[in-house]
Parts: C-alpha cells; structure tokens; sequence
C-alpha cells in the first residue's frame, strides 16, 4: 500500500506588508542595542581629559608617591604613568600603601565618594582638583598613624616552620629580589607577594598550607601588640578555583593563646577581615599558623598590623 505523502506545512498567511514591518522593527531594535552598547563602552571622560590629569599628577609626583585609578579598570591614564609606582588593588588595604606617604587618586567624575571609600584608615583625602570629567585627589597618611608594627614590614625577624607529625622542620631565609621570604624543607617557598585574592590584587605574605599532619607556623617575638591586631587573608584565585585539597584554616595566636580562627572552604572567595582585641600589654610573641587536612592547592594570602 503506497505510503501517504507527508502534510505540507500550512501556507504563510502573514501579510507581505506585515512581514516588512515586524522585519523592520525587528532591525531597527538590534540597531538600537547596538547604538546602547556602543555609547556605554565609550562614556566616561576623554582621553585628552585622562592626560591631562596625568599630567598634573606627574609634575607634583614625588619619592614616596604612587597613585591609582578610579575606576581600576580604567588603563588609558596609566598609559601616561607607566613608569611611575602604581598601586593595583581596587580596595588597598594598609599593607598596599605600606611604602608610600601620598597617594595621588585620579578619578572619573562623580565617583569622588567611591574614590573616598576606598581608602583604608587612617589613610584620607587632603586635596581635590575638580576638571571637567577627571577629577585630582591627594591622600596622605598622618604622621599619627596608630599602627605599632606589621608583618610585611618584621619579615626579616620571624621564625618559620613546617610540622608534619610533630617534627619542627625549619624554613632557611632567602631573598629572591626586593621580595622577603623562606624557603621550606621540600622545596616549598612562602614570604612576601602580590596575588590576586578573587578578583583584586592585594600585596600580602604568601602562605600555603603544606602538610596534612601539621601546621605551617610563622611566629615574631616581642611584638609591641598595642591595643587590637588587625588584618586581612584570603585565598588566592587559583585556590578558590581548584576542586581538589580540603578546607584550610587559618589562626593567629598571641603568647600562645588562639585568639583568631577561619576555616576558609574550598570555593571560599574574599580578602576577609579580622581584628582581634589584645589583652596583653607591651611585647608579645605573635603566631600565624595554617593548616589542612589535604593540602593540595589550599594557600592563603594574608597581611597583619599591630594598633594602638
């Protein structure tokens, strides 16, 4: 029996004057998306506007300055400022601005207040030069600065071990460049960094977890600790991307005496902040220790101070 021929599909009724003008319209909306994409990828201030700016900036540049962009992605001024120290954190922490004494901000307009904001104590604003699209800022850090010691600044005068079942395995001193840092039995090397702890580049000492049975243990001795320790860590990019290793806590002990602890998952993202109140009065030995359970890719970045 021959087989029965397939139904057609029903004919278009649509109107061919209609068909043009949903077509039409149609056009005319990806034309505007278009247009929309393309004016926000071109707002904010000119590049005549950044140089300028740029240019103010480098003739009142000083020895102790850097500067930042707001917004931080924004590349076109640094163009103008290559050479000069640049610092790269959207959010700086103190530790980020340990070695500048100005820090010169230029910032598209109307995002003085982000610019602000993003300033950690005791760092603040002193002068704003207003222009017509990018705007000047000058911060300072006060001569009363509260801060009695911090840990990227006493690198030199720690002790570092790693302790696999108990054993204390110390960790020889070594100075790859302008960087201070450790290197550890097994080849593992821990000390000062730049690392990108989610999505912001933070400078911080480079602490990896090594061993499944013990700590990794960084301790200074007689540590002015003043009134509160405080701080940041985080685990860098790669960590937080990696399935592999198991969660990793850090601790941060005084004479002792564990006064801080976060155990950090495996997807865990942020630079979190700690501060600790200290009971203890004048000099104290001060530990920072991390450990996990599987250690495979599990490192942290941390920075510490010491307030009065």
């Amino acid at each position: 029996m021959p087989e029965a021929p397939a139904p057609s599909a029903p004919p278009d009724s649509t109107p061919h004057g209609l068909r043009l003008a949903l077509a039409a319209v149609l056009l005319a909306a990806t034309a505007a998306v278009l247009v929309a994409q393309a004016v926000q990828f071109d707002a904010g201030p000119s590049p005549e506007a950044w140089r300028a700016a740029a240019g103010l900036v480098r003739a009142e540049f000083a020895e102790g300055d850097a500067f930042v962009v707001v917004p931080a992605w924004e590349s076109r001024p640094r163009t103008h400022l290559e050479e000069l120290p640049y610092i790269p954190a959207e959010s700086p922490t103190w530790s980020d601005l340990r070695d500048a004494h100005r820090l010169w901000m230029l910032v598209e307009d109307g995002r003085q207040d982000e610019a602000r904001a993003m300033l950690p104590p005791p760092w603040q604003v002193v002068e704003e030069r207003p222009g017509p699209e990018v705007a000047v800022l000058r911060a300072e850090r006060p001569a009363a600065d509260p801060t009695l010691w911090d840990v990227l600044g006493s690198l030199d005068t720690a002790t570092v071990t790693r302790e696999p079942l108990g054993r204390s395995l110390p960790c020889s001193r070594y100075t790859p460049g302008l960087w201070q840092g450790w290197s550890c039995p097994g080849g593992a090397r821990i000390g000062e960094s730049i690392q990108v702890v989610t999505n912001d580049k933070h400078r911080c000492v480079w602490f990896p977890a090594l061993d499944r049975d013990g700590p990794l243990r960084m301790r200074f001795h007689d540590v002015p600790v003043g009134s509160r320790i405080v701080g940041h860590a985080g685990q860098p990019i790669d960590a937080i991307r990696a399935d592999v290793g198991q969660p990793l806590t850090f601790e941060l002990l005084v004479d002792g005496q564990l006064v801080h602890q976060h155990t950090y998952g495996l997807h865990e993202e942020g630079f979190l902040s700690f501060d600790v109140p200290v009971s203890t009065h004048g000099t104290a030995e001060v530990e920072f220790r991390v450990h996990s359970n599987d250690p495979a890719m599990r490192h942290l970045c941390f920075e510490a101070r010491t307030v009065r």
